[in-house]
């Protein structure tokens, strides 16, 4: 798979790893994937590219073809290879098209009839001093793909413009042909979407209309030239067409026939306005799938809609990509295999290059795991540029295999590449006996595990107000204990949920029975000692028992000791501590380069800081370096680690002081500067400095809990930065990830801080849900429960005390993130 290496493109990776929702290795995909195989032989000459593959199946044999200039860039020939073993081999590459005829071939395409019968459609640009111009042809082998008879379906002529990309369906009596014709009617100029019927006894040819309104076809936005994209499928009996329409400011029509051919049903919409691009699927139980994009977003979402009527109506659409820019959606195909598990092919593109994504649902499209296909061989493999993606399925039960064909110019050239996985289709159960129980502005969810062959992943939690729904997902991470707390929620009001579980390939399986409960309200708020916080360039001391408060002017980043007996500052790059109850001013650390932020550990010995540097760096724009490096040391003066030309924020040390936490934004040093956007949540392990670093998180101000390994952190996850809660790990992993808080639309939390006896967190929130600014404070249990404002304006809390908090059973909210050890 490609590696991304540490620049400014991170971003567009961390998208990506943001939009599988930090999901399983694998989508459906049981065993682990073998080499991608070559398609194209050393017949290819060097620099000669070959173009624009379609892919067809029949049993265990895969049938390939594409458009090839091993003969001459200005005379691109049609080209066939079949694989007898699923994909793993490919035969010697034969051509299709007919010299001199097929002088200017374009757009192949291929399928296969059940008697092992192959078809081959194709675009005839022109043929040079002749009248062969926008002919549509078509290949008949009847032993294999070792001979080939011809035929031209569409007659063209010059005016017959852009028949561009035919579509090809077989049945056992037919081959079907799409392809739109330009035309002019009453000033108004447009495609009409035709259908050639082709009977593969005496090759005789039908036309069919298949858009119902003269020149329906959009003559401009095609994603891919100035017509409109078409796609055609046929399963069962069923043939459906879909096209880019200038009808409903250019959205996708499409239209299905139960006959052969011999006539279409009325035409209706399958998307909104300005849509490009369809794919469509029919899986075997009738259902039919239409995909497209639209022309607003840049491509980067693929919607997915049904239709259990032959596209008479359709159902509401899902988006099923969220790309993030520069990467946008480059290509895709979808299908369904035998046992109805949906499958997506789809590029990920980037500026300069790209990934070949199959993303899988047994759930008719509600929820995809994804994997990356490639497998990061060839001479340039992080850098190659793949397109032009077509995908089918083979097999039925735990023998379903999935196949994807591209081209791709990990060799400089473009080459025919193809990859195989073997796809679990079967869905874990669902799971029983789910419970839920009432708590402090809280509903605790419990319910019995699944099962399924390959193990359970995780859980996802569903929500709605009424017993019908509709139910959404709010579950942000999966959950890998049979428990879920829903947090933050206003008392009195009834909830509904249901659980699904996800098995270790990502399948998704059916939902839960539901339950249901009614939050309840707290009573009044049991909190001990005092609370320091920063209010402007001042830091503030609140007693709880009597709201006494004093100010302590010009410090910043107040923080209890552990014991109590010291609160640290930071002044004038300095680390600063007076006695609880206010006093003279004692220097603990520093000064350090600019202002610093710092953690002290719980022995009042070691701490860490992030502490400014500055340097010449000729290989940098305006040649100086400015860092923020994160330092740890054991005691004043003893230095032990230094993460060198980092760019840092926000520390934190572990009880035990074994690990230090902060959030990684970049880097700076004579050769180059990088940004990592989201940042990175890194961990270091104080003994042999080793570090490890949860890409994408985006999480900022860690806080490690004064006892055990919990830590807390507040992260957009959910599209807002709300306070999570998680479990490092002996070796570095974050664990146990708890969702504490889940406030209004436009209230981002940040600033999180436990509790000097651990029981609570205190936080700061932005209640201005407008442009500005108004942070207040709250507290909320470490597992969630009773949520209550302080009515203290304020940012960087820390909290002297805490308050009683009940035992709990253990019902930790797992989910592993992936991490990157960097050295």
């Amino acid at each position: 798979m490609k590696s991304v290496q540490r620049n400014l493109f991170i971003s567009a990776a961390i998208g990506l790893l943001l939009w599988l929702r930090f999901a399983t290795l694998y989508a459906g995909v049981i065993t682990p994937l073998p080499p991608n195989s070559q398609v194209t032989d050393a017949g290819l000459v060097k620099l000669a590219d070959a173009t624009q593959p379609a892919l067809a199946v029949l049993g265990n044999t895969l049938y390939a073809t594409w458009l090839d200039e091993r003969a001459g860039y200005d005379q691109p020939d049609i080209y066939f290879a079949q694989s007898t073993d699923g994909g793993v081999t490919w035969s010697a590459n034969t051509r299709v098209s007919e010299r001199p005829y097929d002088d200017w071939s374009d757009d192949p395409v291929i399928a296969v009839q059940p008697n092992g019968v192959i078809w081959v459609a194709w675009y005839l640009f022109y043929t040079a001093d002749s009248e062969k111009v926008n002919d549509v042809r078509l290949a008949r082998s009847r032993d294999g793909g070792q001979s080939w008879e011809r035929f031209t379906v569409v007659n063209g002529v010059p005016d017959n413009e852009d028949l561009w990309r035919p579509a090809i369906a077989v049945d056992e009596s037919n081959v079907y042909v799409l392809y739109r014709l330009w035309g002019e009617v009453g000033g108004v100029q447009g495609y009409d979407i035709k259908l050639k019927v082709i009977d593969v006894q005496s090759v005789t040819v039908t036309t069919t209309a298949v858009s119902d309104v003269p020149v329906a076809g959009r003559i401009t936005g095609g994603l891919l030239d100035d017509g409109p994209a078409t796609t055609l499928i046929q399963r069962n009996g069923v043939l459906c067409a879909a096209w880019e329409d200038r009808r409903s400011t250019f959205a996708i029509y499409s239209a299905c026939s139960t006959d052969r051919g011999a006539s279409f049903s009325a035409n209706t919409s399958v998307s909104g306005a300005n849509a490009i691009y369809p794919v469509l699927a029919l899986a075997p139980d009738g259902t039919l799938y239409g995909s497209y994009t639209a022309s607003g977003d840049a491509r980067r979402n693929i919607s997915l809609r049904a239709s259990t009527d032959n596209g008479v109506t359709w159902g509401e659409a899902t988006v099923v990509t969220n790309v993030a820019s520069p990467f946008k959606v480059g290509d895709w195909a979808l299908t369904v295999d035998a046992n109805g598990q949906l499958l997506l092919g789809w590029i990920n593109d980037g500026t300069s290059a790209g990934d070949v994504i199959l993303s899988t649902s047994v759930d008719r499209g509600r929820n995809f795991s994804s994997v990356i296909m490639e497998d990061g061989q060839g001479q340039y493999p992080t850098v190659s540029d793949p397109a032009r993606l077509k995908l089918v399925t083979s097999g039925a039960d735990l023998n379903t295999k999935a196949h994807l064909i591209w081209q791709d110019d990990r060799n400089v050239h473009d080459e025919i590449w193809s990859a195989t996985a073997l796809l679990d289709g079967v869905a874990p159960s669902a799971p029983a006996a789910l419970q839920a129980q009432a708590d402090d502005h809280s509903i605790q969810l419990t319910w019995q595990p699944a099962i399924d062959a390959s193990g359970i992943s995780g859980y996802r939690v569903y929500r709605a107000t009424t017993a019908a729904g509709p139910f959404s997902e709010i579950t942000l991470l999966l959950q890998d204990s049979t428990s879920y707390r829903d947090v933050e929620l206003p008392p009195g009001t009834t909830f509904f949920y249901q659980v699904a579980a996800v098995d270790k390939t990502g399948n998704t399986g059916p939902l839960s029975a539901s339950a249901s409960t009614t939050a309840q309200g707290g009573s009044g708020l049991a909190v001990t000692g005092q609370i320091a916080y920063q209010s402007g360039a001042d830091s503030k001391v609140r007693n709880l028992a009597d709201n006494a408060e004093r100010t302590i002017a010009n410090v910043r980043g107040p923080q209890w000791s552990a014991d109590g007996q010291r609160l640290y500052l930071t002044s004038n790059g300095a680390i600063l501590w007076q006695p609880p109850n206010g006093g003279q001013f004692t220097t603990f650390a520093g000064p350090f380069d600019s202002a610093i932020e710092f953690d002290v550990a719980t022995d009042n010995t070691a701490f860490a800081v992030i502490s400014l540097r500055q340097f010449g760096a000729p290989g940098v724009p305006g040649g100086l370096c400015t860092v923020t490096e994160p330092r740890y040391f054991e005691r004043v003066g003893q230095e032990k680690y230094v993460g060198t030309n980092e760019l840092a924020l926000q520390v934190t040390i572990a009880a035990d002081r074994r690990w230090i936490v902060y959030r990684y934004v970049g880097f700076c040093n004579v050769a180059a500067y990088g940004q990592v956007t989201p940042a990175n949540l890194c961990l270091v392990n104080t003994a042999n400095g080793e570090e490890r670093c949860v890409e994408g998180l985006d999480a900022t101000d860690p806080d490690f809990a004064p006892a055990g390994s919990s830590i807390v952190f507040a992260a957009p996850i959910s599209g807002q930065a709300e306070i999570w809660k998680a479990e490092v790990q002996d070796d570095g992993t974050l664990t146990n990830y708890t969702q504490l808080t889940r406030g209004p639309a436009d209230q981002p939390s940040r600033d999180p801080a436990f509790s000097s006896n651990g029981n609570w967190v205190v936080f700061a929130r932005d209640t201005d849900p407008g442009a500005g600014e108004a942070f207040r404070l709250f507290v909320v249990r470490n597992d969630g429960q009773g949520l209550r404002p302080l009515e203290l304006p304020g940012t960087d809390p820390t909290w002297l005390g805490g308050g009683s908090a009940p035992s709990l059973p253990d019902l930790p909210n797992k989910t592993y993130l992936p991490m990157v050890q960097r050295h």
